[in-house]
């Protein structure tokens, strides 16, 4: 019987690369009838669509299914009002603002890795990957520290799936996103009436006041920053540790050589990406490989299927921290007008991180019986990664 493509299913999760192939082979557009969409997973296909919102649109969301429940945010708008908005949140979020984080990034790391040093043991995704985002991300928003464990439960009920959840697990990500909406919506009112501070909200809010953001634009700008400014993150932090365990020759160069931190990170990006999957909703008919597509048809990009693609990375299934890869060899931070906007803070936190985990611990083991992977209709990543720390080689 031929490999099945089910986002929702945890036999693909266990086991994604062997489905990739068959499609890439046999069905390079693949229609997945149960869940009601098509799936592109070549390299050249994939890039092609990222390019061409006139074609493949975003207005329809780029989660798998129904997502009416979203207020309006750059990931489902095309131009002209997505440039608009897109302007507005790049004159906020510069490279150089997130550049300029870097010592809080390394600061922090240094402090959620010290209770390792003493206990020799530390759970590297729930008590660093997951917190160290967030906490960046927080503070770059105006968000309370005191509210970052609350916003990292309700990114993982949006993002996490438990494969006997079914309807369930949808009930909790709309909730969780409700709620991510009405904290939005009453700080923009706290904000309005106590105005002057200068972080990402209180730029925001003086965005509303100007008539530039709708409050719900406002409320989707802000859901947008902070569960991708984290959750993303967390997962890239994850991923790569579990890579690395699984490679352990590659994992001793790194321990030994922290240059090769970011190929490493770029690495993992191509081989097992946080978002393996977004959707487009088709503005007018496509033909593509002998399958007609029409018109208001949902099309899914399968990021890591176009990043395992034969035809345009050599031995592509084998991860290779040494692998030559440009910032733009891969696809993991999109394409075209939806390209990520925070992909330097991405990567300068990776880097950081596993620098730190690095001058901090020396060699650790990840105790992969006790890990949990998790993974969603769009993203993968690991819950939990626990520990064992080795003597630390720097203070």
């Amino acid at each position: 019987m031929a490999p099945q493509f089910n986002p929702r299913s945890s036999d693909f999760h266990r086991d994604p690369w062997t489905v990739y192939r068959h499609l890439r082979s046999e069905a390079p557009v693949y229609r997945q009838e149960e869940l009601g969409f098509w799936a592109l997973s070549r390299f050249d296909d994939v890039r092609n669509a990222l390019y061409d919102w006139e074609t493949y649109s975003n207005e329809g969301g780029v989660v798998v299914g129904e997502g009416s429940f979203f207020k309006p945010f750059l990931l489902i708008m095309d131009p002209p009002r997505h440039t608009q908005l897109r302007r507005l949140m790049v004159d906020i979020l510069t490279p150089k603002r997130f550049l300029e984080l870097e010592p809080a990034v390394r600061a922090r790391a240094r402090s959620l890795l010290q209770p390792a040093r003493r206990d020799g043991r530390i759970d590297l995704a729930a008590d660093f990957a997951a917190r160290l985002p967030m906490s960046i991300i927080g503070r770059l928003l105006g968000i309370p520290e005191e509210m970052d464990a609350q916003f990292i439960e309700w990114g993982h009920a949006i993002g996490n799936i438990d494969p006997e959840g079914g309807a369930e697990d949808g009930r909790r990500a709309v909730e969780a996103i409700q709620k991510i909406y009405a904290w939005y919506d009453r700080c923009f009112d706290q904000r309005l009436a106590a105005p002057g501070r200068d972080d990402v909200i209180g730029r925001i809010v003086a965005l509303e006041q100007r008539g530039e953001l709708s409050r719900d634009e406002a409320i989707g700008f802000g859901f947008l920053i902070t569960i991708a400014g984290s959750e993303t993150t967390t997962r890239l932090i994850g991923n790569t540790l579990a890579l690395l365990e699984a490679h352990p020759q590659q994992k001793a160069a790194l321990l030994a050589d922290s240059t090769l931190v970011q190929g490493a990170l770029e690495e993992t990006l191509r081989y097992d990406s946080p978002t393996y999957l977004e959707t487009r909703t088709l503005k007018r008919d496509v033909e593509l490989h002998g399958q007609h597509m029409r018109a208001g048809d949902q099309v899914a990009l399968l990021f890591n299927a176009a990043n395992h693609d034969e035809g345009h990375f050599e031995n592509p299934d084998t991860f290779d921290i040494m692998r030559e890869l440009g910032p733009a060899d891969h696809l993991a931070f999109g394409g075209g007008v939806h390209a990520c906007i925070g992909v330097q803070l991405a990567r300068m936190e990776g880097r950081v991180a596993f620098e730190e985990i690095i001058a901090a611990l020396g060699s650790y083991t990840l105790d992969m019986a006790d890990a949990q992977h998790t993974y969603s209709t769009n993203q993968r990543g690991w819950l939990r990664l626990p520990a064992q720390v080795g003597e630390a080689v720097a203070t």
